[in-house]
This record gives structure tokens, sequence and C-alpha cells, in this order.
């Protein structure tokens, strides 16, 4: 599937209930970036990939794990 396309319909849908998407493409980044924006009342979801510990791109098989994403970023936004 293509992720541009995937989300140029959701930004599609979002758009429809009045509200403006901000699209990263880059699964690390779009974390990173919740994570970053996220206050006390905030939650991040993370959704999609679960328990896989790798990310497809094209025909490769890329070693991600959202949870190890998380963790990782989490720790740092705590630290700053």
């Amino acid at each position: 599937e293509d992720p541009e396309s995937i989300a140029a319909a959701v930004a599609e849908g979002v758009r429809a209930a009045g509200a403006e998407p901000l699209v990263v493409l880059d699964r690390r980044e779009a974390i990173a970036h919740a994570l970053e924006i996220a206050d006390t009342r905030s939650l991040v979801l993370v959704a999609g990939k679960g328990h896989e510990a790798f990310q497809t791109i094209g025909d490769a098989r890329i070693p991600f794990s959202d949870q190890e994403v998380l963790r990782s970023e989490a720790g740092r936004e705590q630290c700053a």
C-alpha cells in the first residue's frame, strides 16, 4: 500500500470533519512529534502495527518496533 495515498485519504476525512491534519509519513518522526506536542491532558494512540517488529517499505522489511520508539522517545521527553 502506498503511504502517501493512505495519508491523503485519511487527511481528506479529517478535513471533512472540520480539522486540519498534520501528515508525517516517517513513523518514528510521527511518534516523536505526537509525544512532543502532547500535554498532561493528551492521549497518544499509536495504531496499526501492534506486535510487528518490522516495517515494510517497498519490498524491504526494516526492523522497527513501535514499543521501542515509544519507550525511547518518552524517556527523552521526560529528560528534556
